[in-house]
Formats: C-alpha cells, structure tokens, sequence
C-alpha cells in the first residue's frame, strides 16, 4: 500500500512541475504557462488516483523554493531555480516530450477566461486537458491520465495565485 501511494505521489508532483515539450505551436502556450508558474508565488491542490488508493497532496512555489505537503508534514521539494535548470538541460540534450497538443475551446474557471488545451503522449501515456489563463498565462487546472491497464493514474491539480507564502 506504502508502494503504490508513493509512485502515485512521484507521478503527481512529476507531472505537475511539468514535462519538456516540443516547440510545436500549441504545446509552446502550455509549456509557456508551465514555466510562468515557477517564477510565481502559486499554490497547488492536488489529488491522485491509482484504483481505489487516491492520495492528496499539496505544492506551494514561492521565495524560489518548490514546498510540498504529504501525510500533513510541509518540505521543500527542490528549488525553482533547479526545475528551470533541469528543464534547459532536458530541452538541450533532446530529452522533450513527444505531445502533440490543441486548442480545444474557452471556457470559466472559477469565473476566469481560460483556454481549454489537450495533450497527448502516446509513447509515454499521458493524456491531460490543461486550462490556461487569458489574462495572466498561468495555468488555472489541469486534468491528466497517464499510463494504461491496471496502473492508470489520474491527477486532478487546482491552481491558486492569490496571498500566496511559504509554508514553513
């Protein structure tokens, strides 16, 4: 049981800090959003689901740190500045994502314009609807599936941008 909540909790916070994408013109907008985010003081509630084990977890990014709370005990996770490093030697060494993506349509969330994206990978089996600010380009929610049979993931993440301050 410890198993399976922790690789649900590695896909969750994996998925969330963001996957390198290619430059392909609607995959850019998300991966545009995604590394907004960093720079951003955010707050993410975040729920995973592998069967019936759901798991929830929650991130902050603010004063250039990544802190997240699992089993109600806050830590940092890994810096901003380490995520954008890590994300430049991704894109540099040719390690990006295979997603194609699309504007689907405009839609409210939480009374805010956003535009509604699908990405898929097929080779890795991540299949998300992300929903982006009109305003702000910052990502408001994200839906993802990733992987097939039996170990399928589902993570539902919510963002918030306001009054946002380290937790520890």
């Amino acid at each position: 049981m410890k198993t399976a909540r922790t690789r649900v909790l590695y896909l969750m916070v994996g998925f969330t800090l963001g996957l390198p994408l290619a430059a392909q013109s609607d995959c850019k907008v998300i991966l545009d959003a995604s590394s907004k985010v960093l720079n951003t003081p955010a707050h993410m509630n975040i729920t995973g689901t592998v069967g019936s084990l759901t798991t929830n977890a929650e991130m902050i990014y603010a004063t250039g740190n990544i802190y997240m709370k699992i089993a109600g005990k806050w830590s940092i996770a890994s810096t901003t500045k380490d995520e954008e490093q890590s994300r430049e030697k991704n894109r540099q060494s040719g390690k990006v994502s295979t997603a194609t993506c699309r504007y689907v349509k405009d839609e409210l969330v939480n009374g805010e314009m956003a535009a509604l994206y699908s990405m898929s990978d097929e080779p890795n089996k991540v299949h998300s609807q992300i929903w982006i600010s009109k305003v702000k380009g910052l990502p408001l929610r994200q839906e993802d599936d990733i992987g097939a049979g039996d170990s399928k993931t589902h993570n539902s993440t919510r963002y918030d941008y306001g009054n946002i301050k380290p937790p520890i």
